[in-house]
């Protein structure tokens, strides 16, 4: 009687039964003789208690999703044998807030009172809800899955169904399961399908996905990799670092890694798609963060790796002050023929912009155009950034004229720093003027830059050139940012200049009340 009631009791606190103990038995009860039409959430049974001579009806919630399955009395019993064995604290602890809010929890206690045992439930789920959970639960799953017995759908279903609909949960769950499973060297493929049938959310998820890649990795199971590749690749899903975890790219001779990613290799070629793409892409990510670029290499070269791939490489060089290798690495693309474009090069000219080496730089930006490579506009403007910093005007203004002789346009924060690197080298006639004539260049750009410059002359007190400023450009119809109007009333109301102010005030009521969305605050201060 006790065990049946504690697990009533368990499965309603679920979210999975509903409590009917006070409506007559809606359908078949259990009985060795009797058949039964399994849904994998959804079992009508009763419960009888031999003491009291009452009977009770509980049944699982109904999931649409879900076909209906005949299963023998034999699995059914053990599913319900194997829920009456877990107690209260092993399975309440892990409901969701909305599981809790069911109206039949607490209906099935001992006379009717709250008992000891649900407060301490209680407690241990509102600890759960915060973000906790607790290692024997999973322990549970780990267990169900290893033995790996003919209901083990069944059982999931029974403890964990309601708790891993919600992808992150799903995922941090799914994390820690797997990480034990490689380690006891166990299949987890039953597992994943069962979990992505229950989680949709997750379904095309490529960090859920790498990990059944990768728990065949361990496992040595390349043939149901190579399925499972192609599988996804139907589904158009890609793959994530996690699912590479398997190589042992520390602790093993060359031989045997070069061995193992030629493996790797070779089933993602099989498999082809998206899952080859990024599968290649994440072997050259991680082998370039473990500084096994040798290695990376090898993988570019026997998969006829992309463009994106040794962009991959160049720029983790760079990241490292590889410079030397990373330009190696560009003029062997163009050896072999691989069409780089101006990213290629744009990380390394950034890296020797950023350490001052000029003069190097413009040589590889000449190398650049040597091999038919046009530079872009991020090319041009990480000269321009780095000139500006070192406020090297001169040569500014002579990459402005290459920038509009090929077509090409500068973004508002080009405008920005060369603004700023007037005045940071006191040439505020200088940035007033080129303010001028690019707002008439790039009509897009005149009001954050003139605002801009209003916003610098205030930084430095001198708040009349900055009133000179935002009236001379409403009068050209360019709205003001609106932080730097405001702080400029202010300033008149504050010295007396009410009459000014209202001037002011009627000039702006022309524009729309909101502020300009182009406009990035950072710029003003």
């Amino acid at each position: 009687m006790r065990m049946k009631q504690t697990m009533e009791w368990a499965l309603i606190r679920r979210g999975i039964l509903s409590n009917t103990l006070h409506k007559p038995p809606p359908q078949v009860p259990l009985h060795p003789n009797a058949s039964l039409e399994f849904h994998p959430l959804q079992i009508s049974t009763h419960l009888y208690d031999s003491s009291s001579g009452s009977s009770s009806s509980c049944y699982f919630k109904p999931d649409p999703d879900h076909k209906q399955h005949s299963l023998s009395n034999s699995t059914i019993g053990s599913c319900f044998t194997f829920a009456s064995s877990l107690n209260c604290s092993s399975v309440y602890p892990f409901l969701t807030k909305k599981d809790r809010n069911y109206s039949t929890v607490g209906a099935l206690t001992c006379n009717g009172n709250l008992g000891k045992g649900e407060i301490d439930c209680r407690k241990e789920l509102d600890s759960e809800i915060k973000g906790s959970y607790h290692p024997n639960f999973l322990t549970k799953i780990i267990d169900i899955i290893v033995r790996n017995e003919d209901d083990m759908e069944c059982k999931l279903n029974l403890i964990a169904s309601g708790l891993l609909v919600k992808s992150q949960v799903a995922l941090k769950w799914a994390t820690e399961i797997f990480r034990v499973l490689n380690v006891k060297g166990v299949s987890g493929l039953r597992f994943f399908r069962w979990l992505r049938s229950m989680s949709p959310e997750i379904k095309r998820s490529s960090i859920f996905c790498s990990m059944i890649i990768d728990n065949c990795g361990w496992l040595d199971d390349y043939e149901t990799m190579a399925a499972l590749l192609i599988e996804f690749r139907t589904e158009n899903v890609c793959l994530a670092r996690r699912a590479f975890q398997f190589i042992p790219v520390f602790g093993s001779n060359d031989a045997l890694l070069t061995e193992s990613v030629q493996r790797v290799i070779g089933v993602l070629s099989e498999a082809g798609g998206s899952c080859y793409a990024s599968g290649i892409h994440e072997l050259v990510e991680m082998f370039c963060s473990f500084d096994k670029f040798e290695m990376a290499k090898f993988v570019i070269e026997i998969s006829e790796g992309k463009a994106s791939c040794y962009d991959v490489l160049v720029n983790e060089m760079c990241r490292r002050g590889r410079l030397r290798e990373a330009l190696g690495i560009i003029r062997g693309m163009v050896e072999l023929g691989v069409r780089c474009d101006a990213k290629s090069y744009n990380y390394l000219l950034s890296s020797l912009c950023k350490i001052d080496k000029m003069d190097e730089a413009f040589r590889v930006l000449e190398e650049m155009k040597g091999n038919g490579v046009l530079p872009n506009l991020q090319t041009y403007e990480l000269f321009i950034h780095s000139f500006c910093s070192h406020e090297k005007l001169r040569r500014v203004y002579q990459l402005f004229d290459q920038m509009v002789a090929e077509g090409l346009k500068p973004q508002t924060k080009t405008h920005a720093a060369f603004v700023k690197a007037c005045f940071s080298s006191e040439r505020y006639d200088e940035a007033y003027k080129y303010v001028v004539d690019s707002s008439e260049k790039y009509y897009n750009s005149s009001n954050t830059v003139y605002s801009l410059i209003a916003s610098l002359h205030m930084k430095k007190g001198d708040f009349g050139t900055a009133l000179k400023i935002i009236i001379e450009m409403m009068e050209k119809d360019l709205k003001p940012n609106y932080a730097v109007y405001k702080r400029i009333l202010r300033w008149l109301l504050d010295h007396g200049r009410t009459d000014i102010a209202s001037d002011l005030k009627s000039r702006y009521a022309v524009f729309k009340l909101e502020c300009p969305l182009n406009v990035n605050r950072n710029d003003y201060g």
